[in-house]
């Protein structure tokens, strides 16, 4: 089961406003993924602007995919990564770790 603090709420939301997680960077959407909280996790496309890429592969818009440990989720400029319980939430084997540190060093992004 999932755990922290976004393990009490069956939905939350990431994006510029009227979201949970709030990300101000012009390539996030006011209203731009939902992460459903299982079981089974899933990631939702809110029919952002410029969509959401899972492992690179783009999203469809409002229909939520299946979201496991070592997944990547680039909503714009943030970087989401699903971690199993126990795994360090930063791990050097962690398949995400270069490509969130190439966004770190181009100065956005979110872990």
């Amino acid at each position: 089961m999932p755990q922290g603090i976004f393990a009490r709420v069956a939905r939350w939301s990431l994006g510029a406003q009227d979201c949970d997680v709030h990300v101000i960077h012009p390539s996030v959407s006011r209203r731009h993924v939902a992460v459903h909280v299982g079981p089974p996790l899933q990631v939702e496309d809110l029919g952002s602007a410029n969509g959401t890429l899972m492992n690179g592969t783009p999203l469809q818009a409002h229909q939520a995919t299946s979201l496991e440990p070592g997944k990547v989720v680039e909503a714009g400029a943030a970087v989401l990564v699903v971690h199993a319980p126990g795994q360090a939430a930063v791990s050097t084997d962690c398949p995400a770790h270069e490509k969130i540190g190439r966004k770190r060093r181009s100065g956005w992004g979110i872990a």
